[in-house]
């Protein structure tokens, strides 16, 4: 008992490091679990029940489909509620946030806000939110109903923004572009923004469920063993504390007079 209490601080440790790759596998299989109850409609914990069957694990598979606590087994439709809505109301988040942070910045590419979205843990949430709820009940009616939202919008955005464009260019031909421009260009900014801001969203949910297969595809195909990149890194490390840490003064030569 000791001994476990005294390797919890290095358990602490070892979470607040490696935290990220963690969560990022936990991602990957509700992921999985999700894209299970989507197209065979099984609740994840039939879906686990199946794995452990397949590899042996029959008690487990046993207590998942007939042992299960009653937290586990029922489906509660407004614990899936809930959770498909925070899901929705967290993607929003991911949009609207780089939105207002890069609203007043015309100077660099937009997309720069959205970048951070692409790996970070938020997009890791909405798979084990959606996890929840296709435990608790139907998510295949609500996704295919975001699906469908979605593709409206954007194609409607995407109309928009042709038809602004022919637009200025009409009024341009004209003589009126400074008052098309003028007109046309804050609802086309804001247009171009949230499709591209929806746009990065999706592409780090969807990183978010791949990320790990990727990492493991990523090491079979590498020319180089973790231990020699270790070295190799050790080596590198050291001649670097080795060299002089500069000061800034001039290097003065003197030449010995002949």
């Amino acid at each position: 008992m000791l001994g476990a209490i005294k390797e919890i601080p290095d358990a602490i440790k070892s979470w607040s490091e490696n935290r990220e790759q963690l969560y990022n596998v936990v991602a990957s299989v509700a992921a999985a679990l999700v894209m299970s109850a989507f197209l065979t409609g099984m609740r994840p914990s039939e879906s686990l029940a199946v794995v452990a069957r397949g590899v042996g694990l029959t008690p487990v598979a046993d207590w998942l489909l007939s042992s299960a606590p009653p937290f586990l087994a029922e489906r509660v439709v407004i614990v899936n509620h809930i959770a498909l809505v925070v899901a929705m109301l967290l993607f929003a988040v991911m949009v609207l946030v780089p939105l207002l942070r890069g609203r007043r910045d015309d100077n660099r590419m937009f997309a720069y806000e959205f970048l951070p979205l692409i790996g970070a843990p938020s997009a890791g949430t909405i798979w084990v939110l959606l996890l929840v709820a296709a435990q608790y009940g139907d998510i295949a009616s609500p996704l295919q109903a975001w699906a469908e939202t979605a593709s409206n919008l954007g194609v409607w955005t995407l109309g928009g923004l042709v038809l602004g464009g022919i637009l200025y260019l009409l009024a341009a031909r004209h003589g009126w572009g400074d008052l098309a421009r003028f007109l046309l260009r804050p609802p086309a900014v804001v247009a171009y923004r949230s499709f591209t801001g929806v746009g990065f969203a999706c592409l780090a949910v969807v990183f978010a469920a791949i990320s790990v297969p990727i990492s493991i595809a990523s090491w079979f195909s590498a020319l180089e063993s973790d231990r020699r990149r270790k070295i190799r890194a050790k080596i590198e490390e050291e001649r670097l504390d080795r060299e002089p840490v500069p000061t800034g003064a001039a290097v003065v030569r003197l030449d010995r007079a002949s």
